[in-house]
């Protein structure tokens, strides 16, 4: 009887050093020593707990432009951020258009109701046979026509596109960003004069953002107040600032890389000019999602545009019959929107 209670005693005792020896404190196992007590064990495990810098993480900075490394490189994130549009384009026509909708029900119906109707006295091994060729043979004029669709909003889309891209790297900012993007300050009114900066991450430039005076405003848009822009924003001592590129490398953008360019772009504006009362940027609603999400977190506001009313009923008519078709007059569908942030609203959110 002793002798089996000493015996569970020590599997007990057993157990137990193995359990404290699976303490661990960042993936290390600590195995017990006869100078390492439970208590000493707690409180490696609370020292643990602290943050510490992992020197292997490189980290992230948001740095001012550099012309000798970041010329092509920058190009590139612009190009192909107005690029990334086609595919949202795409999905957003084609999945907007009720013809699509109309021929999947149609065509998926059709077969069943017919052999329903004309039922025959067949086994029903066979009869569902029968059923399963037939629509195995329909289903390429079942995929053809939205695939038609699909190839021809993706190339009318894709000219579109390419020739925007074309134009911004074309722009005169592109063509000479060290001289365009001085990084100045203009001493008369104190507003600096257009400042590009670069986010880098372990060597690799993976977004820009682009910042400059404001002299023309866009024609026939209004502030979220109902107040024409050029009214508001054309004062003797006020000045406005635009973001003229956003643009961030794709696969890195579900960490929030566009919300931190915007943010600092909009901070260093405000802090350093005083006479800066307005930041905007020009951006177009559900392709530009990921952007627009990530002004509105910091508080810009959309601004409500007159382009609707000014084109006819027979042109919006007759912009739909194309859609429907797959051939969209690319240049009407997407419209530049203009987002606005005001001094007062961006000093609100941070407080």
């Amino acid at each position: 009887m002793t002798r089996s209670r000493h015996g569970a005693t020590a599997k007990c005792m057993v157990r137990c050093s193995v359990s404290l020896s699976r303490l661990s404190t960042d993936g290390i196992l600590l195995p017990l020593t006869p100078n390492t007590t439970p208590h000493k064990l707690k409180k490696k495990k609370r020292m643990s707990n602290q943050p510490k810098q992992n020197p292997s993480v490189p980290s992230a900075s948001i740095r001012n432009y550099d012309h000798e490394k970041d010329f092509k490189f920058v190009r590139y994130l612009i190009g192909a951020s107005i690029l990334s549009r086609t595919g949202p384009a795409n999905v957003n026509l084609f999945w907007s258009n009720p013809l699509v909708y109309i021929w999947v029900i149609a065509f998926t119906t059709y077969i069943p109701l017919k052999h329903m109707s004309f039922v025959k006295e067949e086994s029903g091994r066979d009869y569902l046979k029968s059923v399963g060729v037939k629509m195995m043979m329909r289903m390429p004029v079942f995929v053809g026509p939205p695939l038609v669709l699909l190839v021809l909003l993706n190339w009318c889309h894709r000219i579109y596109f390419n020739s925007v891209m074309r134009q911004a790297l074309h722009a005169e900012d592109m063509m000479d960003p060290k001289s365009y993007y001085k990084n100045t300050t203009t001493l008369m009114n104190g507003v600096g004069d257009s400042t590009v900066w670069v986010l880098e991450y372990d060597g690799r430039q993976l977004g820009v953002v682009a910042v400059e005076k404001v002299s023309n405003q866009p024609n026939g848009s209004k502030s979220p107040d109902h107040q024409p822009i050029q009214d508001t924003l054309i004062a003797s001592e006020i000045q406005t600032m635009r973001i003229r590129h956003l643009a961030t490398s794709i696969p890195f953008r579900p960490a929030g890389i566009d919300a931190d360019l915007a943010t600092h772009a909009v901070s260093s504006c405000f802090v350093r000019h005083p006479n800066v009362e307005r930041i905007m940027i020009s951006l177009i609603p559900i392709i530009d999602d990921v952007q627009i999400k990530a002004i509105e977190q910091i508080g810009f506001k959309r601004t409500i545009s007159a382009h609707s009313h000014l084109n006819s009923s027979w042109t919006r008519l007759v912009s739909t019959l194309r859609n429907l078709i797959g051939w969209p007059d690319c240049k009407n569908c997407w419209r530049e929107e203009t987002w606005v942030l005001e001094r007062s609203r961006f000093n609100v959110k941070l407080e």
